[in-house]
């Protein structure tokens, strides 16, 4: 009997240990806020689908670089304390380049006129 009741003491234990460990989760969403002291990241908002999420950056890991405002991010979290949810890995998402085609518009007046060539090669030598 009583080996039974330590058995079953041990398997409450274990149950109890480990339905302790905080559930990690995952967003996406878009920086609107980024919150530093000098060179210190200390928390970003996150707008997603659901609202507006306040992550804590204390220990965070960073993929991609580090995030700005507007960028948008994948987080991977757990929990914090109050409203605040504790960031462990931010993946910024690449954004697609912006193009800019630069063509000659004749129409319009010439406001700056580029330097001659032979004042560029003098200043070169």
């Amino acid at each position: 009997m009583k080996r039974s009741t330590v058995i079953l003491w041990a398997v409450c234990v274990s149950f109890v240990l480990t339905s302790c460990k905080p559930k990690l989760k995952d967003c996406r969403g878009l920086v609107t806020q980024v919150e530093f002291n000098q060179d210190t990241l200390k928390s970003m908002k996150v707008q997603t689908a659901d609202g507006e999420l306040v992550f804590n950056l204390k220990d965070v890991r960073f993929n991609e670089g580090i995030m700005m405002k507007n960028d948008s991010v994948i987080v991977n979290y757990i929990r914090g304390r109050h409203d605040t949810l504790k960031a462990l890995v931010v993946t910024v998402l690449p954004k697609p380049a912006h193009y800019i085609d630069i063509k000659k518009d004749t129409t319009k007046e010439l406001l700056t006129s580029p330097l001659p060539v032979d004042s560029i090669v003098k200043k070169n030598k």
